[in-house]
């Protein structure tokens, strides 16, 4: 499993679990020994979230509240590729990023579990 390391409001990272949304795009949620950390990403209809593809390799991150930092500590662990689009959400913005190659072949081991 990949892990990535402690952010803003948690400050012992944890694994990650790859799934996907109803829509196909990724979904990334943080574990630790006290549970679900975190929920990093959120299911958008954008354009960019190529939408209906079974081999979407994006995802949408939220980096607001609980998140703040979870981002860039997804990129800084080699976990995803962060593009610089962002989409509304509300009063904020989710950004748009790209899984990595590692992150890629993790998602296809934890779909067999």
């Amino acid at each position: 499993m990949l892990k990535v390391g402690p952010y803003k409001y948690n400050d012992i990272g944890g694994y990650i679990k790859f799934g996907r949304y109803a829509n196909y795009q990724v979904a990334i949620q943080v574990l630790s020994s006290r549970g679900v950390e975190s929920i990093a990403t959120v299911a958008l209809v954008d354009p960019k979230s190529n939408l209906g593809d079974k081999n979407n390799t994006h995802c949408w991150l939220k980096g607001w509240s609980e998140n703040e930092g979870l981002p860039e500590a997804l990129e800084k662990a080699r976990i995803v590729k962060i593009t610089g689009d962002l989409c509304a959400t509300g009063h904020t913005f989710a950004r748009l990023a790209k899984l990595t190659d590692i992150a890629l072949k993790e998602l296809e081991l934890q779909k067999g579990e």
